[in-house]
């Protein structure tokens, strides 16, 4: 008699441990999918700008690393006003609403795209005819309309991997992006042997590959609900959810876009292709830091969801020790190495370690921002994003403008250094201000 409320009080305990035990298992294989797929994805960008670099100059290099940054960078905007929203918001939904909220969220995404991709085109008229008025160099028209189909291509695609990540379906990732790599690398091959690749027709070889995650929709369709009504509905939830990280979005953008402005009006596109180089000695890592911030994001939605606001504080304190300890260690790894790594790749001294370290340092500090942010996404702390990203604008057109002139691409580095840690210090004042009320 004694011993049975021992033996009912041990299995009501248990349920809940092994459910937690659980939990953690399946983050854990959905981090090693999705950083898996993440070093899939990263190695098809980083050979294709090898094809690149060797098939092509210096100046074809720069251009096409120009137009590169201008893709991801764009990204940000659907991920504002999808992806975020979708990943904070589908933890806390049964089947029913997922379905619903997935079938909007992919309308929105091509949307998006298709938005993105006339604006470009209208952009490529515009310069035509500003051509006719000033001397505009050549490849500014031809970027602007070879983007325009990449830009609805990529946003599409990583679409299908976002709210892959974020449902924890990660090793549906893989059956969509080795594929592509394949398709991707294959062509770019047989342009080069062919002697037909350049800047453009690498952008739109990335185009037609990834295409193909429409095979990804048609199988995808029965789990998607789509009522244009909720759609719009959708749309106005997330345009309040994502405002400010619209903002943030737009800020970023604006930030690369006069850093590597400047590098190619102070010392000319061949210096964007000597930074091109560095850079991609730094996406070495690049598949783990990609992967956290994907992943960090939806895993920090649901830490908050199961644990509050004490679980996603510690969770951003483990997060950027973490990371501060990698960066540094990545930083030191990388330029001690990169210069042979340049000369290995492109079989040209494309880059100065020097100019790799400086590169290295500032996106890896970049890099340590990764959990905290994911955190304040969490809280849906748009605006205190938003004010953060106004403030790393002020550090590219004070510190920033006098460091590219005087250092060229080493330059770049260094201002996204100051930035990074800058950034760091007011994220952390914010969140812990808000995380205490």
């Amino acid at each position: 008699m004694s011993t049975a409320p021992v033996s009912v009080a041990t299995a009501c305990d248990s349920p809940p441990k092994v459910q937690s035990k659980r939990r953690l298992s399946r983050s854990w294989v959905q981090a090693a999918f999705t950083l898996g797929d993440q070093m899939v994805v990263s190695l098809v960008s980083a050979i294709t700008t090898v094809i690149v670099g060797r098939a092509c100059s210096k100046e074809e290099l720069g251009v096409f690393s120009f137009g590169t940054t201008m893709l991801w960078r764009a990204m940000g905007i659907p991920t504002s006003l999808v992806w975020s929203p979708y990943a904070a918001r589908v933890v806390h939904m049964g089947p029913a609403a997922i379905k619903r909220y997935a079938g909007s969220s992919a309308m929105l995404a091509i949307l998006v795209g298709v938005l993105q991709a006339v604006v470009l085109t209208l952009a490529f008229v515009v310069t035509q005819l500003l051509g006719l008025v000033w001397e505009i160099p050549a490849w500014i028209p031809m970027l602007m309309l070879t983007l325009a189909p990449l830009l609805l291509a990529a946003t599409i695609r990583e679409h299908a991997r976002r709210t892959s990540i974020a449902d924890f379906r990660g090793h549906e990732l893989l059956a969509v992006d080795v594929p592509i790599g394949l398709v991707q690398l294959g062509a770019l091959l047989a342009l080069w042997h062919y002697e037909l690749l350049n800047f453009a027709t690498a952008l739109l070889t990335m185009a037609a590959a990834s295409g193909l995650t429409a095979i990804w929709y048609v199988v995808e369709w029965p789990r998607l609900a789509v009522h244009w009504k909720l759609v719009k509905l959708h749309l106005k939830s997330n345009l309040r959810f994502g405002s400010w990280l619209l903002a943030v979005s737009v800020a970023i953008l604006l930030c690369d876009l006069i850093l590597r402005a400047m590098l190619a009006q102070y010392h000319g596109i061949r210096e964007v292709g000597t930074f091109a180089s560095a850079y991609l000695i730094v996406s070495l890592i690049n598949p783990l830091f990609v992967a956290a911030t994907t992943f960090s994001r939806s895993l920090a939605a649901r830490v908050f969801a199961e644990q509050g606001r004490a679980g996603l504080v510690k969770f951003a304190w483990r997060g950027t020790a973490a990371a501060m300890v990698i960066a540094l260690a990545a930083t030191a790894a990388i330029t001690l190495v990169g210069e042979q790594l340049v000369v290995l790749l492109f079989e040209s001294e494309f880059a100065s370690r020097y100019v790799i370290g400086a590169v290295t340092l500032g996106y890896c500090l970049q890099g340590v921002l990764i959990p905290i942010e994911a955190a304040q996404m969490a809280l849906e702390q748009g605006r205190a994003l938003f004010a953060v990203s106004i403030l790393k604008m002020a550090v590219v057109l004070l510190p920033g403008i006098p460091l590219v002139w005087w250092q060229g691409a080493a330059g770049i580095g260094w201002t996204i250094a100051v930035q990074s840690v800058v950034a760091l210090i007011v994220t952390w004042v914010l969140f812990t201000t808000v995380s205490r009320e």
